[in-house]
């Protein structure tokens, strides 16, 4: 790894660079004249030198942590051509000595880069450039023009890249990632100005984000935008060092003619094309940080793209604009006698795949979405640009804007992951107990004001601290939860697996002028999630093949259990069952979205439907109305007593306001495939006198579907394109899916039972 020291010129990483320990543990240092002086034997605490030592052992230089990723969203007087503060032992009394574990060592803000006052703590990821990109100011809203000097185009090949060898673009709009993918490309930047272009910082990652958009006063402002995933490419973004070992001056590709090094002025030159290799992989699973608050297993998956983001949408807005623009402008070649540089809007070679121009619906939010793109930025201090964002910026004041940016948006759909590693049941189990201490907490400050209310005595004297924090931690909840076998609690699903999803309808006689109820007849299945295998858009196809773990099917075959029980008035003896006219199904798309607060639970099959005879058996029913309730109520006891009194956290009020003020949306979608035994739908099983039970088998296609306007989904032939993506949760957005069979009596009754159903790869 070499370092820039300045303008062409390089240096050797120091061995107070190269895996420095702290102040506190390392030995003292030898004497470094009679280390060189001894030429026979070499000092065995004298560090190597870089060649000798392993790539994964190095750590990040002073200057190449500072000008990446640990970038202040605030400029700072920083000047790369002196050398860094030096790390130096210092004494046991030291105040350093005592008080500093940083990882890395603070930086220095005054102007002179040696001296040691002014010290502030490292940049956190908040404050950071990288984190805050979609806060700075955009060149192109003021000066378009000059934005636009600034050509940026990403490809995406399919192996990485090499100098010398001639890639292979492939067209990432038509494909499906998973985990564990790789996502190889490369980036030209090409300064088509007459005068150089500066920057401060160019940057190449891979985002994940989630963003919410708020009312339609504001268009540009998101109510959430949080990414959950952003992983940085030191060797495609510029940095002070060189992560390779070819010479610093003249490197070019011979394939384009395009400069593979930026240089250390920070700055494009014009009519020159700069060309950066970049790879990405999908990692299996995020962070624990991605649900930092909550810590729930299922926040913490890959989610899969669903949506159309804003900024996408308007970026292939300005791309298909530029692109009329260009058709409407004589070409010329831009580097005469050079190869062709490669470009996603090249014409389509002969041979290659027709892209469809299709539209994708995935029956989410209009406002909300989920989405990953390989970002290019382009970032400049407003100092540089005065003259084009005059009235745009605080004079005088110096800031960070985007000069120019391209995204190159990958469409990612992970595979199931919990429910191959752990059972259904366990993973049950573990939400149980994060609902169950949810409730207790709020169920014991209801009591508690209510008894304070009640009681009318004195509140000093009837507040006991060890009654108000007698409540568990969530930590400590699942350490200590152990259910009674076979006890249903807070309405969750029972350990037992044989139990039965059963409802009751009443069954009526109908006559010439009245109906007379004359029984009951219910129907019932096994509680049972089925696992259906998911179904790409006809457009898309996998960017990697891979051997799935499990074969799923599109078909599912759900049992189905009718029984009727006549009344024991002699007048109905001699009755007989009506025969069964049809057998149908519908699948339910619901998809759930907080719209401020983090979702603090994991929704299970239980508060998405329990089979009752209610109008809003859903998620309205059993999770936002319960909770509007319970925080009206708790709202109404601390206005009278005090949040102090009844010791409610901020945390809780949060929690109650996020679950009370979800917004689900229910996707209809009719089955065309569905079949049962003909000869089940005429003949019962006669038990007694009045009773009679039938056994179905329904057997269930989710192959093709309709909607509730009668367009199929998957239609070749369509301009739309339908993807019913896999189940997935997080803290802002998550689907879950119900297959609901409705059976259809004689005479024209109706009965319908639901059953989870739960899409994977």
């Amino acid at each position: 790894m070499k370092l820039f020291a300045g303008s062409g010129s390089r240096r050797v990483a120091r061995p107070q660079e190269v895996n420095v320990p702290s102040a506190s543990k390392r030995p003292p240092l030898p004497n470094t004249r009679d280390a060189f002086n001894n030429t026979n034997e070499i000092h065995p605490l004298v560090s190597p030198a870089y060649e000798d030592v392993p790539m994964w052992n190095i750590l990040p230089s002073y200057q190449l942590y500072q000008s990446t990723i640990s970038k202040n969203i605030r400029p700072n007087e920083e000047e790369p051509r002196f050398d860094p503060p030096t790390y130096e032992r210092s004494s046991p009394e030291s105040p350093q000595a005592l008080g500093s574990n940083e990882y890395f060592p603070t930086v220095a803000t005054t102007s002179s880069p040696t001296s040691g006052q002014g010290m502030e703590p490292s940049t956190r990821w908040e404050n950071s450039i990288l984190g805050n990109t979609h806060k700075l100011k955009k060149l192109v809203d003021v000066n378009t023009h000059l934005s636009e000097q600034l050509k940026i185009d990403i490809n995406i090949t399919s192996s990485p890249c090499q100098k010398g060898v001639r890639p292979k673009i492939i067209d990432q709009s038509l494909m499906e990632f998973h985990q564990g993918d790789s996502i190889h490309g490369f980036v030209t930047v090409t300064n088509k100005a007459s005068h150089p272009i500066p920057f401060e910082m160019f940057s190449v990652v891979f985002e994940g984000k989630v963003s919410v958009m708020g009312d339609a006063s504001d268009h540009k402002k998101p109510l959430v935008f949080y990414k959950f995933l952003n992983m940085f490419d030191f060797q495609a973004s510029w940095t002070p060092a060189a992560l390779d070992d070819e010479d610093l001056n003249g490197l070019v590709d011979p394939i384009d003619g395009t400069k593979l090094r930026f240089t250390m002025e920070k700055s494009f030159e014009p009519n020159i094309t700069y060309k950066k290799f970049f790879t990405f992989k999908l990692p299996e699973k995020l962070l624990d940080c991605a649900c930092e608050v909550h810590n729930l297993p299922r926040h913490c998956e890959i989610l899969p793209t669903i949506g159309l983001a804003r900024d996408q949408f308007m970026k292939d807005l300005r791309r298909f604009r530029g692109k009329v623009n260009e058709r409407n402008t004589p070409s010329t070649p831009f580097l005469p006698g050079k190869s062709e540089i490669y470009s996603a809007s090249s014409p389509r070679r002969p041979g290659a795949p027709k892209k469809e121009k299709t539209r994708i619906k995935d029956l989410s939010f209009s406002d909300t979405a989920i989405s990953y793109s390989v970002e290019v930025r382009v970032v400049g201090n407003s100092s540089d640009y005065s003259d084009s964002l005059k009235g745009h910026v605080t004079p005088d004041t110096e800031e960070f804007i985007i000069v120019n940016e391209s995204s190159c948006f990958i469409r990612v759909i992970p595979k199931e992951r919990l429910a191959l590693e752990f059972t259904e049941l366990t993973l049950e189990k573990e939400l149980k107990v994060i609902y169950r201490n949810l409730q207790k907490r709020i169920s014991q400050k209801i009591q508690l004001g209510k008894e304070l209310l009640h009681e009318n005595q004195e509140l000093p004297l009837l507040v006991k601290p060890s009654v108000l924090n007698s409540t568990l931690s969530l930590v400590k909840e699942k350490q200590l939860y152990r259910e009674p076998r076979g006890q249903n609690f807070n309405g969750m699903i029972q350990e037992n697996q044989n139990e039965n999803y059963v409802i009751y309808y009443p069954f009526k006689k109908k006559y010439l002028t009245v109906s007379k109820h004359v029984g009951t007849v219910a129907i019932s299945t096994p509680q049972t999630e089925y696992p259906v295998r998911y179904i790409p858009p006809s457009t898309y196809k996998d960017a990697r093949a891979f051997a799935p773990i499990r074969k799923l099917s599109t078909e599912m075959k759900v049992p189905i259990t009718l029984s009727l029980q006549f009344g024991d008035s002699t007048a109905l003896k001699g009755l007989k069952p009506l025969e069964l006219r049809s057998v149908s199904a519908e699948l339910v798309a619901v998809t759930y979205r907080s719209r401020k607060y983090p979702i603090p639970i994991e929704i299970t099959n239980d508060l998405l439907f329990q089979n009752r005879l209610r109008e809003n058996d859903n998620l309205d029913g059993y999770l936002i109305d319960p909770f509007k309730a319970s925080l009206a109520e708790l709202t109404t006891l601390t206005n009278k007593l005090g949040y102090e009194v009844l010791n409610v956290d901020s945390q809780l009020i949060m929690d109650m306001k996020c679950l009370s003020n979800l917004t689900a949306k229910y996707n209809t979608l009719k089955v065309d495939d569905v079949k049962t035994n003909t000869k089940n739908l005429v003949d019962w099983n006669q038990i007694s006198d009045s009773n009679y039970t039938k056994e179905l088998e329904v057997t269930v296609n989710l192959k093709k579907l309709f909607t509730l306007e009668g367009s199929v989904l998957g239609d070749e032939a369509s301009n739309e394109s339908y993807a019913l993506i896999p189940n997935f949760q997080s803290c802002i957005i998550g689907r879950a899916y119900y297959l609901k069979v409705l059976v259809k009596l004689q005479n024209n009754d109706s009965l319908s039972i639901k059953v989870p159903v739960s899409i994977q790869i």
